[in-house]
């Protein structure tokens, strides 16, 4: 009927292990109800007002970014196409320039590879072997 009865010499023994475990049993207690407060204090805060100014904080500063590297990238392409048309040009005024030199010249100018044609590389079609 929740009685124990034990020797006297065990007292002292049993004593001890209900003293920790009731030790145990208050400190259990004890986490649990700093879980809930913590819980309940969490909640609280992503509830409230502070933290939802976080998130638009955030937001705001994820948009912020977003909108200058997409200016960024538009004014490289822009730079990057100027560029190319430059050296598009450079590339087609100086090829001009070796044609005329080789008109004149003949053979007398050195060779320059870069401006040279490629040789055509010919093209053989595999015919079938007959068997």
């Amino acid at each position: 009927e929740g009685i124990w009865i034990v020797e006297h010499s065990f007292a002292t023994t049993i004593a001890t292990a209900l003293r920790q475990a009731l030790l145990r049993l208050d400190h259990a207690r004890a986490i649990a109800d700093n879980r809930n407060e913590a819980r309940d204090a969490l909640y609280e805060y992503f509830a409230g007002r502070e933290f939802g100014q976080w998130l638009l904080s955030l937001a705001e500063a994820t948009r912020e970014l977003r909108t200058d590297l997409d200016a960024e990238k538009r004014a490289f392409a822009a730079r990057w196409r100027k560029r190319e048309k430059q050296l598009d040009r450079l590339e087609a005024a100086s090829c001009g320039m070796y044609g005329d030199l080789q008109g004149i010249m003949g053979a007398a100018l050195p060779a320059v590879d870069l401006l040279e044609l490629e040789p055509a590389t010919p093209v053989i079609a595999a015919l079938p072997s007959a068997a």
